[in-house]
């Protein structure tokens, strides 16, 4: 049998491996989404291809999420 402090000793190491993971997994999948965007600017580059990204819609989450659909737009509101 554990202890309410055992417990809450137990809880909060998981937290901080969950946090830590979460935090890798995110710089990782940030960093391969980088990668594949480069990637795909250099080759509309050498096809003679011009693109213009507007940084304005990059940057407001409303119009991300609502390019998500209503159920993604209904975590947004959890999440802000």
């Amino acid at each position: 049998m554990y202890s309410k402090d055992d417990l809450e000793e137990i809880m909060g190491e998981l937290l901080n491996q969950i946090k830590e993971t979460v935090k890798r997994d995110l710089e990782t999948t940030t960093s391969m989404s980088a990668l594949v965007l480069e990637q795909v600017l250099a080759a509309a580059d050498d096809s003679g291809v011009s693109i213009a990204v507007d940084m304005s819609k990059t940057e407001d989450a409303g119009v991300y999420f609502a390019a998500r659909g209503a159920k993604a737009g209904a975590g947004a509101a959890a999440c802000g």
